[in-house]
């Protein structure tokens, strides 16, 4: 069937109740849907795909911030009162949401994205900046406190506030981890440097349970263990370029991981020069190395030397320029499906499961271009949101994946779990903050692609299976465009049981299913588990796309070739391939639309001849047939090959297809030598005879004088192309006496006739 087409063959049993027409096939095909790859093409709204194939309803999605004027929330953090802090750009700002669940500005940086956010224990949030790497501080009042602390570097790219309450920045265009011992002093402390690494940035930061801090880096995707006490250590390398979030789920740390060019989204590409004015992104000036200082670790990598990546992922830094105003543009075509899997070919992301052990795992890749943001699941597992499309997918304990939420926006760049267990997303293009959950989505629906039947077809039973409490609501319609449009049906009425149901849409080439799910109120979601349609193909005939005869394996001028080694091995190999002299090799190839099974006759009829004879004894499977001609007339035949869908339609609905071979000329015997004529006068002999053939055409002559080799002559007329063909030798330089002479003809099937002469040349 079509390319789009999973279709599996099932017995008569399942023709449910169908009548059989006279050109209809009799066995009813099945769409079967029950895996990732089944449904994925297919449209799914507030469902999720796992890739078990088992579809259920989403987590309930809320607006929560719509920032006006800005294009991305890069970073989200809770203050200890509970206030929800969101960093934007391309303006740097900083919204919060109070008690009342109302937000209001809290902060403009003047710089182009607030890139990270950490709530401290004293209940003020720290807000880390680029292009300027400032950490500016709200207190818990909501206004900012103090001077920005100057990181003296470009980008703080993540803050991390311990306990103790010290603050940690990871900046670049220098790797380093910085460790303010009391950020809010005024004037602000000078850091410690934990960490500085011969990366080009340190993107991401987290604190395990026993005081350890690991950091990700971009450049050559290192991720170091930094403790309390002791050297820093790589604790995982990376086969991509960066390593852009952390998650923990226990003693799992989950790293997000991908290759450096597309880490952040932007609305348009960066400017390209250093030397540009405030509130521009750009490649960094060249900054000098300096030593760490006394205790903190400078590492190396044990990559090998590649060029300088000390400017930044690209940054949104502006609004996009306004567009001269044009009439809308047409519809966009749909969006292909995002593929994921735990593992697989495309290494230009992934992300890596890391044991206590120091074992990594890959555990998830996608087709999606970024991977933005982790965040740990209250029943286990990780979330990742990704960019490009606002997709974000599930990671569970058990390594199992699910596509899970969708957002309207195009990246999900930031996750939040609050202290009330509230999930939050912040979303760029446009910038927002969604919560997602506790509650499910009160329905969702799946729409399939529109399935091929590869022609005129009628619709059986549509079945499915569901797990959980609910129930799901399925129909259909069904058009002959491949795109449904108004020419379509309209949506059937919902099938009646999920045992299988007619389908009550009209004949058509095309189908497609809606399946509408509902939960329980207080329920967990039900699931999807597969979807089954049943329809009867129109029996479209068979066709024989080639038929060919191959010739026998004869080289007619082996003998007076001197070809290469290559040349040599190539004609022995195309001997092997071709039947010996005296058979001949039929081969044919034939399809079915129906992907019906096919049996084929062969039948033979001489060129002067009306009727066609089998070659035969039955119809076979096979699409070769080696033929043994010795036993032909010589003439000129051709081959019939008839293909036809008996054996998979009932009397009166088969249908077939023939084809006939170019004419093929038998031609078991040697051409007719005449009598050799022998003249000889002052030194010089002179020979001939001539060949002639009743079939085929005379190819080559050839003579040996006295036993030597055969040597080529050609005819008289200087062509050798018809039935008749003369030969005249001059032999010239014999010497006196008695000599011998052998002459040989072949014909263009490879038989040949021999002449000999015994004949005294005079002196």
């Amino acid at each position: 069937m079509s390319r789009r087409m999973r279709g599996v063959v099932v017995l008569a049993a399942l023709a449910c109740g169908l009548a059989v027409g006279s050109c209809w096939a009799v066995w009813p095909l099945v769409w079967q849907k029950s895996s990732q790859s089944a449904f994925e093409p297919g449209r799914l709204d507030h469902l999720s795909l796992s890739d078990a194939g088992e579809i259920a309803l989403l987590p309930e999605t809320a607006l929560q911030l719509d920032a006006e004027g800005e294009s991305f929330v890069w970073s989200l953090a809770e203050s200890r009162q509970g206030e929800i802090y969101a960093g934007t750009g391309p303006r740097g700002k900083v919204f919060r949401r109070g008690a009342d669940g109302k937000w209001t500005l809290a902060l403009e940086t003047g710089e182009v994205a607030v890139t990270a956010l950490a709530a401290a224990p004293d209940g003020s949030v720290y807000a880390g900046t680029i292009p300027g790497g400032r950490i500016f501080r709200i207190a818990a009042s909501g206004f900012q406190v103090g001077p920005a602390i100057e990181t003296g570097e470009r980008y703080v790219w993540a803050l991390r506030a311990l306990p103790g309450g010290e603050l940690v920045a990871a900046t670049g265009s220098r790797a380093r981890l910085l460790k303010y011992s009391d950020p809010g002093s005024i004037p602000p402390s000078k850091p410690d440097v934990m960490l500085e690494s011969e990366e080009d940035h340190l993107l991401c930061v987290m604190r395990m349970p026993d005081g350890t801090l690991l950091a990700g880096s971009a450049g050559h995707g290192l991720l170091y263990a930094i403790p309390l006490a002791g050297p820093t250590t790589v604790l995982f390398d990376a086969p991509q370029e960066e390593i852009r979030a952390l998650a923990r789920d226990g003693d799992v740390v989950y790293a997000a991981a991908q290759t450096g060019p597309h880490v952040f989204p932007s609305s348009r590409p960066a400017p390209a020069s250093a030397s540009q004015p405030a509130g521009t992104v750009g490649p960094p000036p060249a900054a000098p190395r300096t030593a760490a200082p006394q205790g903190a670790a400078t590492t190396s990598s044990a990559h090998p030397e590649r060029p300088d990546r000390s400017a930044p992922p690209r940054v949104p830094t502006a609004e996009p320029p306004a567009l001269p105003k044009t009439p809308p543009p047409p519809p966009a075509p749909p969006r292909a499906p995002v593929r994921f899997a735990r593992v697989g070919p495309n290494l230009s992301q992934a992300v890596f499961a890391i044991l206590p052990s120091g074992v990594a795992q890959q555990v998830f890749t996608s087709d999606q271009d970024v991977l933005l943001s982790l965040v740990a699941m209250t029943d286990g597992g990780v979330a990742v949101g990704t960019g490009q499309s606002g997709q974000c997918f599930l990671i569970s304990r058990e390594g199992r994946l699910t596509r899970w939420v969708h957002l309207e926006e195009g990246q999900a760049l930031a996750f939040l779990r609050t202290q009330a267990g509230e999930l939050l997303v912040g979303a760029g293009n446009p910038a927002r903050v969604r919560s997602l959950g506790p509650r499910l989505a009160t329905t969702g629906t799946l729409t399939t692609e529109a399935l091929d039947a590869g022609g005129p077809a009628r619709w059986g039973v549509i079945s499915w299976r569901l797990r959980g409490e609910g129930l799901a609501r399925v129909s259909s319609r069904s058009g002959n465009s491949e795109r449904p449009d108004a020419t379509w049906s309209a949506w059937s009425s919902p099938a009646a049981t999920a045992a299988g149901s007619a389908i009550e849409s009209p004949p058509g080439r095309y189908l497609q299913a809606k399946v509408e799910l509902r939960a329980t109120p207080g329920q967990a979601s039900p699931v999807l588990e597969s979807l089954r349609m049943a329809y009867l193909p129109a029996n479209a005939p068979p066709s024989v796309d080639s038929l060919e005869i191959s010739s026998p394996a004869v080289d007619l001028y082996g003998e007076h070739r001197e070809p290469s080694q290559r040349e040599r091995d190539k004609q022995a190999e195309l001997m092997k391939k071709r039947p010996p002299p005296g058979m001949r090799r039929v081969k044919w190839e034939a399809s079915d639309p129906n992907r019906d099974r096919l049996s084929t006759q062969l039948y033979l009829r001489e060129s002067r001849e009306k009727a066609w004879r089998p070659l035969l004894d039955g119809p076979t499977g096979s699409n070769e047939y080696e033929w043994d001609v010795r036993n032909l007339p010589d003439g000129a035949y051709r081959v019939k090959a008839v293909v036809t869908d008996a054996w998979s339609n009932p009397p009166g609905t088969e249908r077939s297809a023939s084809r006939e071979s170019d004419l093929l000329v038998i031609d078991t015997g040697p051409p007719v030598l005449s009598p050799l004529a022998v003249a000889s006068a002052s030194g010089t002999v002179t020979v001939k005879t001539s060949a002639e053939d009743s079939t085929g055409v005379v190819l080559t002559f050839e003579y040996a004088l006295d036993g030597a080799d055969w040597t080529p002559a050609a005819p008289k007329d200087g062509f050798a192309d018809s039935r008749r063909e003369e030969l005249e030798l001059s032999l010239g330089g014999l010497s006196p006496g008695e000599h011998t002479l052998a002459v040989r003809a072949r014909d263009d099937s490879g038989n040949a006739a021999l002449a000999r002469i015994v004949f005294e040349a005079k002196p």
